[in-house]
């Protein structure tokens, strides 16, 4: 992907989760940060490949496992009483994988919604997004990776702020 689309779907996150409320650092520090660190802005992606079989990979600008998550995302869970929002983060575009997101964040990860909201500083919203939203099991370097590209994200975008 070429600069000039990175740089058009960074303000295309970046706006979508303005818009939803969330304020500069948040955004930097939580969607931006987690789109950078997670895929480069490449979409669509595949990435964490377990074996053979693509129910085990993980697919769009948040690295979700098609089972459990994006496979909830796009139908649901029937044994939660949870219908999905019809999304697939397989192919879905950069707008409609935010969209994926804050379903999941209101309808199933509803703990990590509140630890996001919570979060005040750019380093906070890294930390909720990458312990709460994500699950990470490299927290700590996962966390400095966010921040730091968060930052970037911030400097950038500084005049939106």
């Amino acid at each position: 992907m070429i600069a000039k689309d990175v740089a058009a779907l960074a303000r295309e996150t970046y706006d979508n989760w303005r818009a939803l409320g969330f304020s500069h650092e948040q955004v930097c520090g939580g969607p931006l940060g987690a789109q950078q660190r997670e895929t480069s802005f490449r979409l669509p992606i595949i990435g964490d490949k377990r074996g053979s079989d693509p129910d085990r990979w993980a697919y769009g600008k948040f690295q979700w496992h098609w089972i459990p998550r994006g496979k909830i995302i796009l139908s649901g869970d029937p044994d939660r009483h949870i219908k999905g929002c019809g999304i697939d983060i397989r192919s879905a575009s950069n707008s409609d994988q935010d969209k994926a997101a804050w379903w999941e964040l209101n309808n199933v990860e509803k703990r990590a919604l509140a630890e996001i909201k919570a979060a005040k500083t750019l380093e906070e919203m890294a930390s909720a997004w990458v312990v709460f939203y994500e699950k990470s099991q490299n927290h700590a370097s996962d966390i400095r990776k966010q921040i730091r590209f968060g930052q970037a994200w911030a400097e950038k975008f500084k005049d939106l702020a």
